[in-house]
């Protein structure tokens, strides 16, 4: 497992070039740089111009920056933002933790929803109670985020006076509302994928033969039925909570909630080119993480594939 893990990180550093050489060239062909939205109504020369865009490394063509971005990259610097003036690194890592609460606490609740629902509507399969759980479902990824979070809001802030609207300065209950915001969204891929799942092992020989054991029907279903229907669920959790943790930009808007999403948008908008190309980078790494944990853990829940990797490793050796 160790060596699989290596390699997996290691297919990551071109997947990172790729990125970046993207992001780059996009921020190129936009139109307008830092340098125009700073000296719109100032009334430079073009000489002083010249001059301000080679001091924020402007001048020459995109691949002669990115080669110079690429030099400094290697040797673990970001960049430095041309807004704030400070490392990339720094504050991107500054907003971390308040993304990773809210992916956190997003995930929770989509799991807190989607698993009883999922279940419930594979033993009901057909009924009324299936076909209610999954409109339920469709109900949260249909409703915009945005939408939904202002409707909390207006609701909380007329009758909950100790839930905070917005900001992060009031620790777990400013998550509330942001949390069931993305938690909702994420709700309805997770429920129909842990119903299926489920649905698959239901039907299969060795629950018979644990029913007739003797064991009750709740051990059956969480202890067996829900162990062998887990890959499928943590693929589509993990792969969520990894996007979560580039950043609700609607969430992050509607709440004031400075994470990692308003600062790309932010950085967009100034035509900050090495905070947005830094952040994405590091957001690129971080889901490749969180996708390499996700597989890791398929070996932990399933001794089957713990074995395949056991045998490759001999088979290697």
């Amino acid at each position: 497992m160790l060596r699989y893990a290596i390699k997996r990180l290691l297919l990551m550093i071109p997947v990172l070039i790729g990125v970046s050489f993207l992001i780059f060239s996009i921020m190129d062909l936009a139109p307008g740089d830092i340098v125009d939205i700073q000296t719109a109504e100032e009334g430079l020369t073009y000489e002083e111009i010249d001059q301000l865009r080679e001091a924020y490394g402007l001048d020459g063509s995109v691949f002669t920056r990115y080669f110079k971005y690429m030099v400094r990259f290697v040797q673990g610097d970001l960049g430095t933002s041309h807004i704030s003036g400070r490392p990339v690194l720094e504050s991107y890592l500054e907003k971390m933790p308040a993304t990773m609460a809210l992916a956190s606490a997003s995930i929770l609740v989509s799991i807190i929803i989607s698993l009883p629902l999922g279940i419930i509507s594979a033993i009901k399969r057909g009924t009324f109670v299936d076909n209610a759980s999954m409109v339920v479902t469709f109900l949260g990824l249909s409703i915009p985020n945005f939408w939904l979070g202002l409707m909390l809001i207006i609701i909380v802030a007329l009758n909950v006076s100790w839930i905070p609207t917005g900001g992060f300065n009031h620790g777990i209950a400013s998550l509330i509302l942001p949390a069931i915001t993305v938690g909702t969204a994420l709700t309805a891929t997770l429920a129909r994928t842990t119903r299926s799942s489920m649905l698959d092992v239901l039907s299969q020989d060795y629950l018979r033969t644990e029913r007739a054991k003797g064991h009750k029907e709740f051990k059956v279903i969480t202890k067996y039925a829900l162990r062998n229907a887990l890959i499928p669920i943590i693929t589509i959790a993990g792969g969520q909570f990894a996007v979560c943790l580039g950043g609700s930009v609607l969430t992050e808007t509607v709440f004031s909630w400075p994470g990692v999403g308003r600062l790309i948008v932010d950085a967009l908008n100034g035509r900050d080119v090495p905070m947005v190309v830094g952040s994405i980078i590091l957001k690129s790494a971080t889901i490749g993480i969180v996708v390499l944990i996700v597989d890791l853990l398929y070996a932990v829940i399933d001794p089957r594939i713990k074995t395949q990797y056991d045998a490759r490793k001999r088979k290697q050796t």
